[in-house]
């Protein structure tokens, strides 16, 4: 087994030109490392993929949020925050770890599929293409970008995709917004007033009906807690939004609409104006 890339490269490249050279920003370098392994090591049997990428905070004016926003994202991962390469590559060589360990049966699931065919694994895969091993092949990914850094709030996002059988792969979304002022993450209850829950509920919802408008009249959801911010709004992630088949989404309510809702002070007061 091996590591068959890793790359190590600056992503400041993602954000806008006018905010790289602003106080409000931290910087990033994105650590990422893939491989693909196969049973037997052979590459006409079933195999495992393996992507992962780490977001490092690299630079940032104020070294105490710089460093409470590297133990904050380190912790959270199970990295270590001051060798995060090294760390990702542990990650990557337990799970293939893993993978090895569990061989044998993968092995045993295709020779008793065979054994039907009057035929064996050696002979089998010799002509196989492995990817034509459909639910015997597994995948894995995940992905940290910047999704927005302005007016000191950084909103970080992690994809992750698994796949280990069955009909579909599972997917979902986690979001951390960060007041660089602080280096603290932002939640729900820091930037609302008491009582949002219910007038909040009515707008999201509102805003849902005008995407999809066959929806059941008693269809409806509770804010989300997986808040994500934007310029043009605060966003709100759903996980397999109503079904899988529709899959995850972000609805984004406008400033202008919840400003009212939104505490004096708040860390996203910057954004109502």
């Amino acid at each position: 087994m091996g590591v068959k890339t890793i790359h190590l490269i600056l992503i400041s490249v993602i954000l806008p030109a006018f905010l790289i050279a602003q106080q409000d920003s931290m910087t990033f370098k994105t650590y990422e490392i893939d491989t693909i392994v196969y049973v037997q090591n052979n590459p006409r049997m079933p195999k495992y993929e393996i992507g992962m990428s780490y977001l490092y905070p690299e630079s940032f004016p104020d070294e105490d949020v710089l460093g409470t926003v590297r133990s904050y994202l380190a912790e959270y991962y199970g990295m270590d925050a001051n060798d995060p390469l090294n760390s990702l590559k542990d990650r990557l060589y337990k799970k293939v770890e893993r993978y090895r360990n569990s061989e044998k049966y993968y092995i045993e699931e295709i020779e008793q599929a065979l054994e039907s065919y009057g035929t064996t694994l050696d002979s089998f895969y010799k002509g196989r293409d492995p990817k034509n091993w459909g639910s015997l092949n597994n995948r894995e990914f995940w992905q940290m970008e910047v999704v927005n850094q302005e007016n000191y709030i950084l909103t970080i996002s992690h994809y992750r995709s698994e796949y280990h059988g069955g009909v579909h792969p599972n997917s979902s979304s986690r979001y951390f917004v960060f007041d660089l002022r602080s280096g603290q993450r932002i939640k729900p209850a820091d930037i609302f007033i008491e009582g949002y829950e219910e007038p909040l509920t009515k707008i999201i919802n509102n805003h849902i009906r005008t995407i999809y408008t066959d929806l059941e009249e008693s269809f409806a959801v509770r804010p989300s807690s997986e808040i994500l911010v934007k310029h043009e709004g605060l966003g709100f992630y759903y996980h397999d939004f109503i079904c899988h088949a529709v899959g995850d989404h972000v609805f984004t309510i406008s400033w202008e609409e919840i400003k009212h809702l939104l505490k004096n002070g708040n860390p996203l007061e910057e954004f109502c104006y």
